[in-house]
């Protein structure tokens, strides 16, 4: 991941030999995708909340399709809220992208903690399916979730080229 005062980029590498990419809009948590959750407040995860983010972003031949859940339903490239190209190969794919930070009320600056969760769904046609992800269940409320921390490094800053969109 690396970062600006407009942009969190991010880069996920995933081998997959079973790629599955058929649904669109808000079935794509149906395939293979990536996914990223935010809590901009860094007060707890609830899942469904409009304050909170639930992105997807699938792997296409052509095009990335992506989906945001918890906002009444909207494809996040298409609204501006962030951009994404991908790769696909007989070895699984490689998705490139980033979120603007202005689309999630969040004003960046160095030393700064991000609470948020990436998170690979593997679907297979025989093996059926997996997700991997990054955050754990607080039990002192239901659906509530912790998310990672990740902490905006001076090192990290980069990624001048998408200045101008």
């Amino acid at each position: 991941m690396a970062w600006n005062e407009r942009y969190l980029f991010f880069v996920a590498q995933v081998t997959d030999d079973d790629l599955i990419m058929r649904r669109r809009g808000k079935d794509i948590w149906r395939d293979d995708l990536m996914e990223f959750y935010v809590d901009p407040e860094g007060d707890g995860f609830y899942w469904g909340s409009r304050s909170d983010y639930q992105f997807g972003f699938r792997a296409g031949d052509a095009n990335v399709e992506s989906w945001s859940w918890f906002q009444g339903g909207e494809s996040p490239i298409t609204e501006g809220k962030a951009m994404a190209v991908s790769y696909t190969d007989a070895q699984g794919y490689i998705i490139e992208g980033a979120l603007r930070w202005e689309a999630l009320g969040i004003f960046p600056k160095p030393g700064m903690t991000v609470r948020l969760s990436p998170a690979v769904h593997d679907i297979d046609r025989k093996k059926g399916d997996a997700k991997l992800v990054w955050f754990f269940r607080n039990e002192k409320e239901y659906q509530r979730f912790e998310l990672g921390k990740v902490i905006l490094s001076p090192s990290a800053k980069t990624g001048e080229a998408f200045q101008g969109e």
